[in-house]
């Protein structure tokens, strides 16, 4: 069973009773479902999707907050390759259509018939694992193909783009189809430094002008905006790499 796909999954829903119903009917239907993320409202979703990146978003439509209209716009324009389900009442099904222009995989009415969504889990498994089948066709020719300055290349201007997501070493090789370690030492031959160092590097560089610029962002929040989402970690990472504390180095600018 290890060697199976898993099919990932973040749910969003503000109802709870429903919310846990629905994470309980997938769960019995197929075990390959695997749960990311459970969420409130789209603020919430987002945050979970942009930490975890799932195959898949269940969401709601009318939720406090962000709803799920305005959930659906920002993975399609942020995430396009993440299946959506809509899960609603008959009175929002006006909403729904609306939502059809945002590549909408599949919708389900509540209350969620078993049948109806395992129909859906049968979909959401057949694409998904076709997509997997098609990058791994893929991979072999690609990264033949990729030279050392390329892969390089690719790396540094993937992390970039993605350095305040949680990023590990092992997901970030297999997004350009390599060996971590590989990867590791092609980016720091054409970088001078290893991967962990330069997401590190763009991180502490976001932070310090984010310090400067927005005076009423708190720690925490420019922590976060950086890429890391523990408070006191960040502190540690930003002293080592600055030598000052991110409230020192604030503190000196102002006093300059």
């Amino acid at each position: 069973m290890d060697n199976l796909i898993k099919y990932t999954y973040i749910i969003a829903e503000d109802e709870e009773r429903i919310r846990k119903n629905l994470i309980k009917k997938i769960n019995a239907h197929d075990e390959r479902f695997m749960l990311l993320d459970e969420a409130f409202n789209g603020e919430q979703a987002l945050a979970g999707i942009h930490r975890k990146q799932p195959d898949i978003l269940f969401t709601d439509i009318r939720m406090p907050g962000m709803d799920g209209l305005k959930l659906i716009e920002n993975i399609y324009y942020q995430y396009p390759d993440i299946c959506i389900v809509i899960i609603s009442g008959y009175e929002d099904f006006s909403y729904a259509q609306r939502a059809i222009q945002f590549g909408v995989f599949d919708y389900l009415l509540k209350p969620v018939k078993i049948g109806e969504l395992a129909g859906t889990l049968v979909k959401l498994a057949v694409h998904i694992a076709k997509k997997h089948s098609e990058m791994k066709d893929n991979a072999a020719v690609y990264s033949s193909n990729l030279s050392g300055k390329a892969l390089a290349q690719g790396v540094m201007e993937y992390l970039r783009s993605h350095y305040t997501e949680d990023i590990s070493i092992q997901s970030l090789a297999g997004q350009f189809y390599v060996n971590p370690t590989y990867m590791t030492r092609i980016v720091k031959e054409y970088s001078g430094k290893t991967p962990t160092r330069f997401i590190t590097d763009l991180r502490i560089q976001q932070a310090k002008h984010l310090i400067i610029s927005a005076e009423k962002l708190e720690i925490k929040e420019i922590a976060y905006a950086s890429g890391y989402s523990d408070q006191g970690y960040f502190t540690r990472v930003f002293k080592k790499a600055t030598g000052k504390s991110p409230s020192d180095y604030r503190a000196d600018y102002k006093n300059r």
